[in-house]
């Protein structure tokens, strides 16, 4: 039997250390600094659909050089946090604790200006991006407890 996730397919909840651990293994990136900054957080991730991750990815590798360049990647990782990201749990602000949550399909302005304000969207982008080019048994499996090696 082969296993398929189709565009809006959500997640189990996940802790977003665990996802980027995940992220920073599957990438070989040694001593991946963020993993550990985000206690008590935890996020669930919608698969998109393959025109919007396309899109995205192709806005990133266009961007050419440069200070707008660096707007256009982030814009273009924002895109993908806000299709990709169904919600996230675990944020704090002065009135006390907070959720973003997909409404309609995707998250809304606000949201999104939220996390690029608070220097979560690379983060963010790094753990939708990777759920999203998961195969599908590997997704069933994603921010689930990891084998003893």
């Amino acid at each position: 039997m082969v296993l398929v996730i189709r565009p809006k397919h959500v997640s189990t909840n996940i802790d977003l250390n665990t996802a980027l651990k995940n992220w920073a293994t599957e990438n070989e990136v040694e001593g991946f600094e963020g993993v550990g900054d985000y206690e008590g957080i935890s996020l669930q991730i919608k698969q998109v659909s393959k025109e919007v991750y396309l899109e995205s990815m192709a806005r990133a590798r266009s961007a050419g050089d440069g200070p707008e360049a660096e707007v256009e990647i982030y814009r273009a990782m924002g895109m993908l946090v806000q299709h990709g990201l169904q919600s996230l749990k675990g944020l704090e602000d002065d009135d006390g604790p907070l959720e973003v949550a997909c409404v309609n399909g995707k998250l809304a302005e606000e949201d999104v200006e939220m996390l690029h304000d608070n220097g979560l969207v690379l983060d963010l982008w790094r753990a939708v991006k990777h759920y999203n080019e998961l195969s599908a048994t590997e997704k069933k499996q994603f921010g689930g407890p990891q084998p003893l090696t």
